[in-house]
């Protein structure tokens, strides 16, 4: 009786580990499917034809038809909603650029507002974006404790104070046991630390954001705003009588403003990656949106090289191999974009954020 109940056992086990095998066979097809599926696009293959593999957010946004910026919505320069719901900013054009990179269509971007309290959560955890851009700072703490990666700067910025017309308060002594409007996080510990190296006793107004810091100081709240110089020369403008006002002289830290991607996701990050630096690069190169399409055909190699008419620049990271020609002829060179959205505007200076060749730190990888 034991030995035919064995014999059964011994079957049952056997159909189970072949079911069991089939099922897992299954999975695998069924992954390899998936996986092809979603590498068919028609510029996804490698010079000898093999498939390259297009997976993570790059693959999802492809296939969705459009990109989800996370913005701030509410800054000027940077991004900035307009009544009509329409929105305008640096931040906003890379979103575009990324859009003309991908669909040859600027309006395949789409925005949606985050608040500082938000962003990385709105990115990693309910993951309702594909990239952040809303000036956020590159800084080690976020890099190593937070689930993302940041691309390449595309505004080089340091946080400073806006106080009255007053050269003396320029010095850090006269701004003792002032109150300071400021935002609420790495805002309001840059500003505390800086004050207690020189050992100056300050009154922080800790706040939600930007917005928050500038209203209360136009309402007399508080005696100096707290922000990146970009924002105080932006937010100024705004003030009634902006003339007296200043922007300190003192810069409190560092502040290279950069896109923020989900970690672990290599395709999607050398796209936009790319995508940045080939703004970078139009402007060394002289291709900007007034040329970019009596540029091609060129007769210069590395000028075909970049629009995608000879080689493989953009086809081995997965995207359109013209994805620069798409981006230039729809969103324009980091200096025009630059230019259209804070230079001109805001009277804002490049400084630092102009090309290498003339001293700036807007450095590109190579093309090649």
């Amino acid at each position: 009786m034991l030995s035919i109940r064995s014999r059964w056992v011994k079957i049952a086990q056997k159909k189970f580990l072949r079911l069991f095998f089939i099922l897992i066979l299954s999975c695998f097809i069924a992954y390899g499917i998936t996986a092809c599926t979603s590498s068919q696009f028609p510029w996804s293959t490698s010079g000898n034809g093999t498939p390259i593999a297009v997976t993570g957010t790059l693959a999802t946004v492809l296939n969705r038809g459009k990109v989800i910026c996370g913005v701030n919505g509410q800054l000027p320069g940077f991004s900035f909603q307009s009544p009509d719901g329409t929105y305008s900013g640096l931040d906003a054009d890379y979103c575009r650029a990324i859009a003309s990179a991908l669909f040859n269509d600027p309006s395949r971007a789409e925005f949606r507002r985050v608040s500082s309290d938000e962003q990385f959560q709105t990115l990693t955890q309910s993951q309702e974006i594909d990239i952040l851009l809303r000036d956020v700072a590159w800084t080690i703490q976020r890099d190593s404790q937070l689930a993302i990666d940041f691309a390449p700067p595309i505004f080089y910025d340091g946080q400073s104070l806006l106080t009255k017309a007053d050269p003396t308060l320029n010095s850090p002594e006269n701004l003792r046991d002032q109150t300071f409007c400021v935002q609420d996080g790495a805002a309001a510990n840059s500003l505390q630390v800086f004050f207690r190296k020189v050992k100056i006793p300050i009154q922080p107004i800790l706040l939600e954001d930007d917005r928050q810091v500038f209203i209360n100081f136009a309402n007399g709240n508080c005696q100096v705003a707290v922000a990146h110089r970009s924002t105080l020369a932006i937010q100024r403008q705004t003030l009634t009588n902006p003339e007296q006002y200043q922007i300190s002289t003192l810069t409190l830290t560092q502040e290279p403003l950069s896109p923020v991607i989900r970690e672990q996701d290599p395709r999607w990050a050398d796209a936009v990656r790319w995508i940045i630096y080939g703004t970078f690069r139009a402007e060394e190169l002289g291709i900007s949106q007034n040329n970019v399409m009596a540029l091609s055909p060129s007769s210069d190699l590395e000028i075909r090289r970049f629009l995608g008419e000879e080689g493989r620049v953009g086809a081995d990271l997965g995207i359109p191999n013209d994805f620069m020609k798409r981006v230039i002829r729809w969103v324009g060179n980091y200096g025009e974009i630059y230019q259209r959205n804070i230079g001109d505007p805001f009277q804002l200076p490049r400084g630092v954020n102009q090309l290498w060749l003339k001293g700036g730190l807007i450095y590109p990888m190579p093309f090649w």
